[in-house]
């Protein structure tokens, strides 16, 4: 069914408050050109149903600022964050960071907000550009600490293939969303593998920090649970020793902060003081937003303050 004219007008006037949005914030609007806008534009005014429209994230996060989903400043760290990393990034590097940004990939806006996070922590110096062979996995970026080298990873824990293609379909049929019944999706050991695969795919034999974005259909405190283990004990999910994460940090779709757990053995394997890990947790977190009634995990919680924290984020 085509829109009806009061649906153009509306997606009219939030493109207009986005582009507005970007008027001070050169970065920005140097990603989301004026050709790149008018092509949106088009698009969304030609599609059959208004639950077809889709606004990439960073362009339209003065929507989500507005509703609640993200506290004002969003922007505004994206604008930050952008100017760091693609300064740092090589033209290939960069036109495949751009071209995810304007696709609305989650996971390319988090980079940004990493770099910007650890710039604030050890400096805009200290952000470099992998070096590996860039047709072979590479991590976000590496941020270099009086030499020694920590790469850092961001990855989305998204619904499996099957569920997407799934609200994909509910959404042609004039749905917002599918809603499944199947108990599988919350399932620890669904959410074990998910986690397991994230790491296995950044393991390079390097220190490593990985910050996984938990997206509908996990259970968070079954994240909580494995990320903790992974942190305490070692031999979990069928993972090498030497190819363990220094730290696995949680964050939330709404771009808050849950956790960050180092491992020990990594640790003392990489010689990293206490002073540093903690410059390191801090990054991270700068990277973010704080949790509402300070829930934040980290791996020096015991088993009792650990539950409380769980039973506050249910609480939530």
């Amino acid at each position: 069914m085509p829109l009806t004219e009061d649906q153009k007008q509306c997606i009219q006037k939030n493109l207009a408050k986005f582009d507005e949005a970007l008027l001070d914030k050169p970065m920005l609007t140097t990603i989301y050109n004026g050709i790149w806008r008018q092509k949106l534009r088009n698009k969304l005014l030609a599609v059959d149903s208004f639950n077809d429209i889709a606004y990439p994230g960073a362009y339209s996060a003065p929507l989500f600022e507005s509703l609640g989903h993200f506290p004002s400043c969003y922007q505004q760290r994206l604008e930050e964050g952008s100017v760091i990393l693609l300064s740092k990034l090589s033209k290939r590097e960069k036109n495949h960071l751009i071209k995810r940004l304007r696709d609305g990939c989650p996971s390319a806006e988090e980079e940004p907000l990493l770099a910007r996070g650890f710039a604030l922590q050890f400096g805009i110096v200290s952000i470099e550009a992998p070096q590996s062979d860039p047709s072979k996995p590479r991590p976000e970026f590496i941020v270099n600490i009086s030499g020694k080298k920590i790469e850092i990873e961001a990855k989305g824990l998204l619904d499996s293939q099957q569920v997407q293609q799934l609200n994909q379909l509910a959404r042609t049929l004039g749905k917002n969303y599918w809603i499944s019944v199947d108990s599988s999706i919350g399932d620890p050991k669904r959410v074990r593998r998910a986690l397991a695969k994230k790491i296995l795919e950044s393991a390079r034999n390097s220190p490593c920090i990985i910050v996984l974005t938990l997206y509908s259909g996990f259970d968070f405190p079954v994240g909580f649970d494995l990320a903790r283990q992974m942190s305490l004990c070692h031999g979990h999910f069928n993972i090498p020793e030497t190819q363990y994460p220094l730290a696995v940090a949680l964050a939330s779709d709404h771009r808050r902060i849950l956790g960050v757990w180092f491992n020990s053995v990594v640790l003392e394997r990489e010689s990293i003081d206490v002073l540093t890990k903690e410059h390191l947790r801090s990054a991270v977190r700068q990277s973010f937003y704080a949790c509402n009634d300070s829930v934040f995990f980290d791996e020096s919680m015991s088993e009792d303050e650990h539950e409380k924290m769980l039973e506050r984020v249910r609480g939530n």
